[in-house]
Order: C-alpha cells, then structure tokens, then sequence
C-alpha cells in the first residue's frame, strides 16, 4: 500500500519489474525478479520487523506486568482493598481509546523514527515512575501518563509494518527511546536502508498486491464518512474487543489464578511461562499456516473454538482436577494469541488506501481496548477462585466476536459478488478526484477471508 508517493521508475529498474497486467482482474505483477525481491525481503526483514516487534512487546509488557507485581506484594504495599487493583489496571485504557487514532494521524505527518522514539521514550519514564509509587492514586496517575505514550505504540507498528509487505506477508511478521530513533524505518518511500533498485522494487510489489487503484492518500470529507461508515472497521473492533478481553484478563490475572491452584507466588510466577511460550508457538504456526493456506477466518475462528475450551472448563473447574484446570489456560491463551494477530492482519488485508489503514488500526486496537477495561472489572477479589463473571462474560464475549467474524466474511463475500457483477462501477462516474481518493471502495478493489 505504497502508493502513496511513487517514485519514477528509471528504465533499467524497469527491467526487473514487468508493468501491472491490463486486466484490472490481475494485481500481480507478471514477472519478477527473484534475486531483486529476496534482497528486499531481506533487508525489510531485518530493518522493519525487529524494532516494530520490540516496541509491541515492551509497550504490552509496560501495561500488564502489574499482574505479576500484584501477587508479590503491591496490594499490600499499597494498602489497597476490594477492587482497588481493578480500578488502577483499567486507567490505562482511557488513553488507549482516546488517543490511538490522533497517534496514528500524527505518524503519518511526522517520520516514524520521531514519533515512535519519543513515545518509546516515555513509556520508559512512565514504567519506571511505577516503581517509585508510594498511594493507589500516585499508581493510578501513573499508569493514565504511560497509557498517553503506550496509545501509539501498538497500532503505529501495526501500521507501519502493513506499508511494507504484501497481504499474505503480514501475520508471521506480526510474531530503546532514543536508540529506536535511529533503528525504526520510515515510510517505504523513504526507506533509506534501500538503495534505488530495492526501493523502486518494493514499490511495485506493493501497488501489485493491492489494487494501485485503491488509494486514500487525502483525508477529505468523503474520505472520512468512508471511514467512519466502514463496516469492517466496527465489526473488526468489537471483535478485537473480545479478544483484547482474554488476552488482558489472563495477563493480569493469571498470576492470581495460578496461586488459587495452591501455588506459592513465586512457583505461581515461573509456572505462567510455559503458558505464554505456548500461546507463542502457535500463534507463530497458525500464522505461518494462514498465510501458506491465505485464509484468515478459518484460523480466527480455530482459535476461538480453543479459547472457548479453556473457558468452559474453567466455568467447571469444581468438577476437575488442579491439573486439568492448568490446561484449561493453556487453551484460552493460545486461542487468543492466535486470534490477535490475524484478526489485526485480517483488516489491514482489506483496507487500502495510507490514512484508511492508518484509522482502521487505530481504531480497531483503540476501541479493542474496552476489553481490556472489562477485563480489568469482571475478575471480583469476593469470586475467588471460581471467578465465574469473570469467565463467564469471557466466553459470552468470544462468542459474540466469533458470531461478527461471520458477519464479517458473508458480508465481504456479497461485495465480491457485487463488484465481480459490476454493480458498482457507477463509482467510476465519480469526480476524478474522488475515484483516486476510494481506498478499498474503488470496484476494483477485491476482499479476502
């Protein structure tokens, strides 16, 4: 989705790269230099991938490690009682939802580098005032200021990874301040750690995956009342929503839940890392296999089916063993993190136009993040350890998101349908300048699932 700003193409870069094919039913280009494209591949790999990833992870373990800290003593330490601690662990998301969207508008105006550097920055400051915090309402303070930085992080990596790969290359790549200024990629047009070939190169392999026509490079009127009116945007948020609610409902909580199987704080503590290293592995095969099959909802929904698992088995946990009860988390974290990233992926697939994508990420891991509010209020200290609301509104949740996801996919599918039809090439009577600005509204434009 670089179309953006189009460099020119010399005619020796040309050579390497075959024009798009006429038919506007073909996006791919029909001849590709191989060598040309690994060397790309490569240095996007190496360039792009590590500090966006390094960024995401840093910011989420920022906000949740107030789990772990808790069975070590901050409640005590605080003096906080009832359901103080879900008070100071929902504050964070105010500013997520408030301010991912204007975060986002705002790397698109300045370099990423800047931008992303400066919020890393503060995140770093933030985390480490925690420590420092001496009341619940100093912890509190505390964690609204890191939630004003932590706001850009995820969906401005987000978004900028998805300017550099094509659709089917985003998920597996899915998977500090000041030094991130000089480690973090600009735009694709601006890629300097590219040479002329490489860029031109990256360039046309975008424009090929995604319909060149499908552009959104203004942010005028019609573009807005197109972002705000997509369906996929909403339906992609309220089921990010349900998947936010498990992902951060376990970060904060499974350390307690750990403890109520008779686990001492610390074994409670080391006994979680298999957990997460297992929700990891297989986020990273099913990504590898989504993008290998170039399915997206079959994998959401596989992942939502093992969540559901561990839900219902929790929901039962007076009828089973401490053991079965461990595995149960197994299965509710693996289905999340399978879900997270290519339900992310999923949107960014369909979205075209730079300021579409920007919004639509913003605005599915901002509005996703009243999960993490409602994750932060369902597990009441007086449920202990049945936690019943708190499963209980999990699995209604997931259900109601894996019920949009198949929405979502009729929906697209009668859209192709339409458009294969030509039912929506009156669009094409446009004003110019409004056919150039669609984004994925263009009829040439086609979505995937």
């Amino acid at each position: 989705m670089a179309e953006a700003m189009p460099i020119p193409l010399s005619p020796d870069m040309e050579k390497h790269f075959l024009g798009i094919k006429e038919d506007r039913a073909s996006s791919e280009l029909s001849d590709i230099n191989p060598e040309l494209e690994k060397r790309v591949l490569r240095k996007c790999d190496l360039r792009v991938v590590p500090p966006c990833m390094l960024l995401f992870a840093v910011s989420f373990l920022d906000r949740v490690n107030i789990g772990n800290a808790k069975i070590q003593g901050l409640t005590e330490d605080l003096h906080m009682k009832g359901n103080d601690f879900n008070v100071a662990s929902l504050m964070i998301f105010i500013p997520f939802i408030l301010l991912e969207i204007p975060s986002n508008l705002a790397l698109k105006r300045f370099k990423p580098s800047t931008w992303m550097s400066l919020l890393l920055f503060g995140c770093g400051i933030m985390t480490m005032c925690q420590g420092f915090v001496q009341s619940q309402s100093a912890l509190i303070g505390v964690r609204i200021l890191l939630g004003c930085f932590e706001s850009g992080t995820g969906p401005g990596s987000i978004y900028l990874m998805s300017m550099y790969y094509k659709r089917y290359e985003l998920p597996k790549r899915l998977v500090l301040g000041i030094l991130l200024k000089f480690w973090m990629p600009e735009w694709p047009e601006e890629a300097g750690f590219l040479d002329d070939e490489e860029r031109a190169g990256l360039l046309r392999r975008l424009r090929a995956d995604h319909d060149s026509e499908a552009r959104m490079d203004r942010l005028d009127g019609p573009a807005r009342k197109r972002c705000l009116y997509d369906y996929k945007i909403w339906l992609s948020g309220f089921i990010f929503l349900a998947i936010l609610n498990i992902t951060y409902g376990t970060a904060f909580f499974i350390p307690t839940i750990l403890t109520q199987l008779n686990w001492k704080a610390l074994k409670a503590q080391y006994m979680s890392i298999p957990i997460y290293a297992t929700g990891a592995m297989f986020c990273v095969i099913a990504s590898y296999a989504s993008d290998y099959l170039k399915r997206r909802y079959l994998f959401v929904m596989l992942g939502g089916l093992a969540s559901c698992i561990g839900f219902i088995i929790l929901l039962c946990q007076t009828s089973v063993s401490v053991d079965v009860r461990y595995a149960a988390v197994f299965f509710l974290v693996s289905g999340a993190y399978v879900m997270q990233p290519l339900s992310v992926a999923w949107l960014m697939n369909n979205v075209g136009g730079h300021y579409k994508r920007g919004i639509a990420s913003a605005f599915q891991i901002g509005f996703g993040n009243f999960g993490g509010i409602i994750a932060s209020n369902i597990f009441l200290t007086n449920q202990a350890p049945r936690f019943t609301t708190g499963y209980g509104v999990g699995l209604g949740l997931l259900i109601f998101g894996m019920i949009l996801a198949t929405v979502m996919v009729v929906m697209m599918k009668m859209e192709n349908d339409r458009r294969n039809r030509g039912l929506r090439d009156d669009r094409y009577n446009l004003p110019k300048d409004e056919v150039d600005n669609l984004g994925d509204d263009h009829p040439a434009f086609r979505f995937n699932y």
